[in-house]
């Protein structure tokens, strides 16, 4: 039996496993394009509403890292398991043929057993025959 050495899963799970980048759009926001009703506004209304606007922009900038780190959590755990899944098939993988190349040689031992016998019993034949 030949000895099996440990699969090498570090290039396998690369492949499986990329990370993909988004690219950005651009490098600076879009500027807001203020309407002609908001500029008719007197100045408190407008650092009112412009302050209003930035709390809320803030609130969604928070809610959308909350979320972005939620599913970078999730996506580490399902890479984590895939790899534990690559592992366990690569053991299982090498267990089969472990399994494989005994169950082959336990056949070629008795294929050769068996060959021993039919000589032997074609030699006794011989020898019965010829008494």
């Amino acid at each position: 039996m030949t000895d099996e050495k440990e699969p090498d899963l570090e290039g396998y799970c690369d492949e499986i496993v990329s990370i993909k980048r988004i690219p950005s759009m651009n490098k600076h926001p879009p500027q807001i394009a203020w309407g002609a009703e908001y500029r008719k506004w007197p100045i408190g209304k407008r650092l009112s509403y412009a302050e209003r606007l930035a709390s809320s922009m803030n609130h969604a900038a928070d809610v959308l890292q909350q979320e972005r780190k939620a599913l970078s959590d999730i996506c580490k755990q399902m890479e984590q398991q895939i790899k534990a899944h690559i592992q366990r098939y690569a053991e299982q993988g090498a267990l089969m043929t472990r399994q494989v190349n005994k169950a082959n040689e336990e056949k070629q031992e008795l294929y050769q057993e068996s060959e021993i016998l039919h000589a032997r019993i074609r030699e006794l034949e011989n020898v019965g025959d010829h008494s």
